[in-house]
């Protein structure tokens, strides 16, 4: 039975063994937002699911029913024609004649319109109730009785602090009405049930201020008191839903949340005449709504809801625990995909196993129904692949005992219907739960310098529980492929900053004696760095970090003053300032099919009212066909000429400075190794100019296509969103216009604003169909973090004891970062619109969710002016 008033209520407040049956996840609908608030198993084995459906995710909604069979296929679906805002669907009867019985509410303002409604398989309503009625404002729970009629339980609103119960016939004709729990304070109806001697049971909580308790009713079947009993084990305790034992005793489920802790989940375990005999708690310091109790057939009891938990990876999962018939927890098992998941109730299955109907929410933020089976075991994905993805040293696609494993490397299982991911962890092993079927897995090297033993290869999950299969690498080239990252959270004038650095090496051996470059703003003041500075000249640093090993990583981070007490001030508001790392050796050993060996870099100087920018051949030949290059002033071409270029020979190419942003790209030499696009910027370069033209550098790429080069360029702020999404470059114009091909990186800053340090951050991100997600490259953080893929494209990072204090005690140290970059799709049409929005979740709060970035793939989209 749905309990969704109280679940909701109390979300607010809360902000592996294998056995031989299988199980599975399905989800229905794909054209519209549909939400399952209330299900219940049918007289011949299957579902009734009942929810609110949206078209186009709409503010209108309309009820809806599911049927299913016993193994998840939808049979017929029902839809109501009445739509509305403020669509709540609440309980849902499978009805001893084969109908269903369904209430719900919607409206525009309060008091909403409530209906109760009889409808047959055929999709005819056999009769309705409209409410409010003498004591009933609407009807959040239902229950059959054994005379064929039905007991309806809600809120009655005309008495503050009151529950109000009807009985009604087979045909939904009143033959009583009361009201019950008259205290004057809140009320949330919980459940209802007919008692084994015809007797009702009603379960309400009342919330007062500090405190909530759990008030038990009995009354006879014309509505008349029996007992009433008030239970308090904790500051705060609610129920959700009650079940009678063969004995005549009860147990209710519900929540326990001591000194405002977590809400964590709890049984409560009551004799024939409301006296406790016990009371269980589970998992004290996580935060879980109770919404579902059944009673198993060796006597025990399993229990239903939704956990909010930032290291499960997605935020609200469904849970589903087993206890002993004295409440001793068996085993627990949670369930979920992409974002956030619900499920209302549990429902035994005819083979033991168990039902969980609710709905989920897709990566594109629209949800459809969802229904879950499990075993007995409350295993639903039962079927699981899993491995070792290592280094296959001596060629022979066989994993010998001293082959080690690889770490990071992205597996995918897929087929149709579903796209699965992970990564492999710290030892090179990986697993994925999967759904009965066939699947094509695919491992994708990190780097070209590496080769796969088997890269394709189909499972198929018709009678096996599980399959192993190790994957193996074997190194094609012999080289390094250092990666550096560098960020900050936000840059602020006259104030400290700290940048921090990542170097990787995804090449196939050591990377020996690396050092990291970086060139700092001129603006800019060194203080300190947590390694020694090799060598300094001005604001160029380098770093020795020694040798770097095949699938390492390493971390450091240098402070700085933007301008000093004398300068600081000086500086605009909104001026961009640019670092650049480069990490040595930075050697590309790929082959380079028809490369003459010419090379262009460019580089610019500032001198009174003009710019002189400088390209320059360092290659080992002349450039051999006519390349060309161009200059835009903000955001306008004023040049466009052809140039050619022997050994050695640069190429002045002045401009007069007005205090514009003045850019130079040139081509590269076709076939250079390596991803170079010669570009370079200067900003507000002028003699007079009080004005300077601002914010146009980071519309356009900057030249760190290779991984061993990384330039960051940030205009400095003022106020600022403290959780914010960025996506570079930014783009052109207002339809932020990127070249086809051209990588995203992305920046999320995330901020403490809360009164208390924050333990454990995720930032969660699921990337756009659009994007590539094995090119996906984790990057710098202002702290340690862990990253993941799941299914459905999701990225996570998981920043785990990051004491991140709140921006009242410590507004500096309250900032935090990541960044990572990510390819397009080959070949996307033009005007494709690339989205992306982050969600960030502080300890058990609810997530905060970033701005969207927007990038339109386009083509000779800048204003040309020659």
């Amino acid at each position: 039975m749905n309990k969704l008033t109280t679940v909701l209520f109390y979300l607010a407040l809360l902000l592996p063994l294998l056995s031989h049956s299988q199980g599975w996840e399905k989800t229905y609908g794909g054209n519209s937002d549909e939400k399952v608030y209330a299900s219940d198993k049918t007289l011949d084995g299957g579902i009734i699911m009942a929810g609110a459906q949206s078209e186009n995710a709409g503010p209108l909604e309309k009820l809806f029913l599911y049927k299913t069979d016993a193994a998840g296929n939808l049979v017929w679906e029902y839809y109501d024609n009445n739509t509305g805002t403020n669509f709540i669907v609440y309980d849902v009867l499978s009805t001893a004649d084969g109908n269903y019985l369904v209430s719900y509410q919607y409206g525009d303002v309060s008091p909403f319109t409530a209906i109760v409604k009889k409808i047959t398989p055929a999709g005819t309503t056999t009769w309705q109730i409209s409410l409010p009625s003498q004591y009933l404002n609407n009807a959040t729970d239902l229950a059959e009785t054994s005379d064929g009629g039905y007991i309806l339980m809600g809120r009655n609103d005309n008495f503050s602090g009151s529950t109000g119960v009807a009985k009604v016939d087979n045909d939904g004709v009143f033959i009583w009405e009361n009201q019950y729990v008259d205290n004057n304070d809140f009320i949330y109806p919980s459940d209802v049930i007919e008692t084994a001697n015809g007797d009702i049971l009603l379960v309400t909580i009342f919330s007062k201020p500090n405190d909530d308790n759990i008030f038990i009713a009995r009354v006879d079947s014309d509505g008349n008191f029996i007992w009433q009993q008030e239970y308090n084990n904790e500051q705060y305790e609610t129920a959700s839903e009650v079940i009678e034992l063969s004995t005549g005793e009860f147990v209710i489920a519900g929540g326990n949340a001591p000194d405002l802790s977590p809400m964590r989940p709890s049984l409560l375990k009551i004799d024939a005449v409301g006296n406790q005999l016990w009371s269980q708690f589970y998992y004290p310091g996580e935060s879980h709504a109770v919404s579902g109790l059944q009673q198993t057939e060796d006597g025990g009891f399993v229990v239903t809801g939704m956990k909010s938990d930032p290291f499960a990876g997605i935020p609200n999962d469904i849970f589903l625990f087993k206890t002993d018939s004295s409440g001793s927890l068996l085993w627990k098992n949670t369930y979920g995909r992409s974002n956030d998941d619900f499920a209302w109730n549990v429902i035994p299955a005819d083979d033991q196993g168990f039902y969980l109907a609710g709905y989920t929410e897709n990566i594109d933020f629209t949800t459809d129904a969802y229904l879950i089976k499990t075993d007995s075991l409350g295993v639903s994905l039962n079927n699981q692949f899993s491995g070792n993805l290592y280094e296959d040293e001596n060629l022979d696609c066989i994993h010998d005992t001293n082959e080690t494993g690889l770490s990071q490397w992205l597996v995918e299982a897929k087929n149709s219907e579903v796209q699965y991911f992970t990564l492999s962890d710290s030892m090179g092993d990986f697993n994925i739960n999967l759904d009965t079927g066939s699947y094509l897995i695919t491992a994708y090297p990190i780097t070209p310098y590496w080769g796969i033993c088997n890269n394709e290869f189909n499972i198929n999950f018709d009678t096996e529980d599980s399959i192993a299969q190790d994957i193996g690498a074997q190194i094609i080239i012999e080289c390094p492929l250092l990666d550096v990252s560098i960020g900050t959270p936000l840059l602020r004038r006259c104030f400290e900053n700290r940048y921090s650095i990542q170097y990787c090496n995804y090449g196939t051996v050591t990377a020996e004696d690396a050092y990291v470059e970086i060139d700092f703003d001129p603006a800019m003041i060194i203080l300190n760095s947590s390694i020694p500075i090799t060598s300094q000249t001005g604001n160029f640093l380098t770093f020795d970090v020694g040798d770097v090993p095949v699938d390492d990583c390493g971390y450091f981070s240098v402070d700085i003053l933007l301008g000093d007490s004398t300068t600081c001030d000086s500086i605009p508001l909104g001026a961009t300032h640019c670092v650049e790392a480069h990490i040595y050796p930075d050697s590309i050993c790929l082959p380079s099919n028809n490369w003459s060996g010419a090379s262009i870099e460019v580089d610019a100087t500032c001198s009174g009212d003009s710019i002189n920018f400088i390209i320059k051949n360092v290659g080992n030949a002349p450039t051999q066909s006519d390349l060309e290059y161009w200059v835009i002033e903000d955001d306008v071409i004023l040049y466009l000429y052809d140039f050619g270029l022997d050994v050695g020979e640069t190429l002045s190419v002045p401009v007069y400075a007005n205090g514009a942003t003045y850019r130079l790209e040139a081509d590269q030499e076709p076939n250079h190794p390596g991803m170079s696009m010669p570009s370079v910027s200067v900003e507000g370069c002028s003699v007079n100019s009080t004005n300077p033209t601002l914010g146009f550098i980071n519309i356009f790429n900057q030249d760190d296509g290779d991984t061993f080069v990384d330039i960051d360029c940030r205009e400095n702020i003022g106020a600022y969103d403290p959780n914010d999404k960025r996506g570079f470059p930014l783009g052109y114009d207002s339809e932020n216009y990127i070249n086809r091909g051209q990588d995203i990186e992305y920046l999320i800053r995330f901020q403490n604003t809360g009164t208390d340090t924050a333990f454990n951050i995720v930032v969660l991100d699921t990337l756009s169909e659009f994007l590539d997600i094995t090119t996906v490259r984790a990057g710098a953080s202002s702290h340690p973090y862990q990253f993941n893929i799941s299914e459905g494209r999701e990225l996570s990072f998981k920043f785990e004891n990051i004491m991140l204090p709140d921006s009242f005690v410590n507004e500096p140290a309250s900032n935090g970062f990541v960044k990572f970059k990510v390819a397009q799709k080959p070949n996307l049409d033009l005007e494709t619109k690339i989205n992306n929005t982050a969600a960030i979740y502080f300890d058990f709060n609810p997530p905060i969710f970033t701005n969207q970035t927007l990038h339109t793939v386009g083509e000779n989209y800048i204003t040309v002016s020659l």
